[in-house]
């Protein structure tokens, strides 16, 4: 989800694993963040066999949200009736596997509001993840280099994704390796330098979507690995209830 401050707008993305067709689906919902009101859905059915998962606003108003079913960013705003593809590349795709389906998910925009940094994942081995930037004036896919190192060869994609003081905060979705990960790049964005953020890492149960409040990050334990694809044997087990949310200071996670 993202929220448009400006319009006092909550931008959702919506999936179901299974419409009225018996396939996957997904939309846009969008509310009234001060009320809880929903305002629209975005298309009013569902866009079939997409997965919507990762969404960001740039500063025009336009949302961008990835598709982790297809190498493809579908683009909507609050006057559209339906989402359209605005860019579809083979650098946005890992080849899927019957245990691994799954492929681009994170996705924000730069603090220079000149591209969007996709994150392709490859969620049950260590590494193999990818970033990648889209110009957004031209349309431009190009793959990040990432520094060679430690890091980079622990990193498989990036669940939620947001920029904060110029680094890039990154869920790291093979969360063993390191839950948090940050990201430092060059003037262009064309390379970047990976950074695990270990501080807490037994705090976290296979962590999804993170935000920063009042100096602390904030971060989902999803326990996904109950659910889908992990092999670590907790397939199909009940989870630990209550569900977490993970609250941690800012400053010591960045010692």
């Amino acid at each position: 989800m993202t929220l448009d401050v400006k319009n006092n707008r909550l931008w959702v993305a919506n999936f179901i694993f299974k419409t009225d067709s018996g396939n996957p689906g997904s939309n846009l919902k969008v509310f009234d963040y001060k009320t809880g009101k929903l305002l629209k859905t975005i298309p009013e059915n569902f866009v079939q066999g997409a997965f919507f998962n990762e969404v960001t606003l740039d500063e025009k108003g336009n949302v961008y949200v990835s598709d982790t079913f297809a190498p493809t960013i579908w683009t909507a705003n609050f006057s559209s009736a339906e989402p359209t593809i605005f860019v579809q590349n083979t650098s946005l795709l890992k080849k899927p596997s019957p245990d691994q389906p799954f492929g681009l998910n994170g996705l924000t925009i730069t603090p220079d509001n000149q591209y969007l940094i996709a994150s392709v994942m490859n969620r049950t081995i260590k590494g193999g993840g990818t970033l990648v930037r889209i110009n957004l004036s031209n349309k431009e896919v190009k793959s990040i280099q990432l520094k060679d190192d430690e890091a980079s060869k622990s990193f498989s994609g990036s669940d939620g994704m947001f920029f904060y003081k110029g680094e890039l905060f990154m869920v790291n979705v093979y969360s063993q390796s390191g839950a948090i990960f940050t990201a430092s790049f060059n003037k262009d964005f064309s390379e970047a330098k990976l950074t695990i953020r270990s501080k807490f890492q037994a705090s976290y149960d296979r962590p999804t979507a993170s935000a920063i409040r009042n100096g602390k990050l904030y971060t989902v334990n999803s326990q996904l690995n109950h659910i889908i694809d992990d092999k670590d044997g907790q397939l199909n087990t009940p989870p630990s209830l209550p569900f977490q949310v993970v609250a941690v200071p800012l400053a010591e996670l960045l010692k």
